[in-house]
């Protein structure tokens, strides 16, 4: 059973994802 501190980092972890992908994605338009 997932406890809070590990959708927390998940959560986190898929924030960074995005913000990494729009900043590549600006970067090649």
């Amino acid at each position: 059973m997932a406890g809070p501190g590990q959708m927390v980092d998940e959560g986190l972890r898929k924030y960074a994802a995005f913000i990494g992908f729009e900043k590549f994605f600006q970067k090649n338009i």
